[in-house]
């Protein structure tokens, strides 16, 4: 009897996961959508409940946040997550990388996101993804100087560079 009950069981518990989780949806530049943020990956990663039928990952556009695993990042990402999570968003996506992620700036309590955590010190102007954005390196100019969040540390790692030594590492 139970070896007859067992395969059904196992098709509504796989179907049971099917209904509950959103679909990661497709998105394309230019695209514009209203979603609600409920989850930080880290200080820049997010995911945005867009429907019922699909979340999607979002990379905030113009900034770098330090890795969970780096000096500050994850005193980042409880400040980002306390100030973000379950907050309705306007999302404007510049690109997709190549993983499927957006890459947008970010609407918050009508306040541009990646300006307001290079204001608060939470994050660096990722000068090779948004050259030229004046507004980010005057903000980042600031911090730096009033000594906010990360830049209160004595020299502060890049995320970039960061990473680059953690795979430099992991060859040896």
């Amino acid at each position: 009897m139970y070896a007859t009950f067992r395969p059904v069981a196992i098709l509504v518990i796989g179907l049971s996961g099917l209904l509950t989780t959103p679909a990661s949806a497709q998105v394309e530049s230019g695209q514009r959508f209203t979603g609600t943020i409920v989850g930080a990956v880290d200080g820049d990663t997010y995911t945005v409940w867009r429907s019922a039928e699909d979340t999607v990952t979002v990379h905030l556009w113009g900034v770098d946040a330090p890795e969970p695993g780096q000096t500050y990042g994850a005193a980042a990402t409880r400040a980002v997550r306390n100030y973000i999570d379950g907050k309705s968003a306007w999302v404007s996506v510049k690109s997709v990388d190549p993983r499927g992620r957006a890459i947008a700036r970010i609407e918050v309590r009508g306040q541009d996101l990646s300006e307001m955590l290079v204001r608060r010190g939470l994050v660096w102007h990722y000068v090779q993804q948004a050259p030229g954005d004046t507004t980010l390196e005057r903000l980042e100019r600031q911090a730096r100087s009033a000594e906010r969040g990360l830049w209160s540390q004595s020299s502060p790692t890049p995320p970039w560079e960061w990473r680059r030594s953690a795979r430099d590492s992991e060859r040896r």
